[in-house]
């Protein structure tokens, strides 16, 4: 058993020692000087340089092309009336049956109430 603890122990530090290395040999990637702003390094030169400028933004386009005289030309025009949203209250011709289906409205209200009801208040429960 401490036979297999001491292999363990080297094969980590073998890894350890290996990490380490490869840590120190490796190049480090780093700007060699810190340029200001509206500047970048040139590595050639091993200075900083003036950023190009950003390319001009595109021109607008161009205006649409006049039109035949519009109604805008001919003063303002008015909207359409609004649709009515109710029905009207005039009476229904001879050869029109009115929404009821041809039943007076007597004969309607009749068949709702299959019971005529004593009042329209609410009554307590006599126990």
């Amino acid at each position: 058993m401490v036979g297999k603890i001491h292999r363990l122990a080297m094969i980590a530090a073998a890894a350890l020692v290996l990490l380490a290395l490869v840590t120190v040999v490796s190049p480090g990637v780093s700007n060699a000087a810190e340029c200001g702003s509206g500047t970048v390094f040139d590595p050639p030169s091993n200075t900083c340089v003036a950023a190009p400028l950003p390319p001009p933004p595109p021109p607008p386009p161009p205006p649409p092309p006049p039109s035949a005289p519009s109604s805008l030309d001919k003063g303002p025009a008015m909207s359409p009336p609004p649709s009515a949203r109710h029905r009207s209250t005039d009476a229904y011709s001879e050869a029109e049956e009115p929404p009821s289906g041809g039943q007076s409205v007597a004969e309607l209200l009749a068949r709702l109430q299959t019971a005529p009801s004593e009042g329209g208040r609410r009554r307590r429960r006599e126990d």
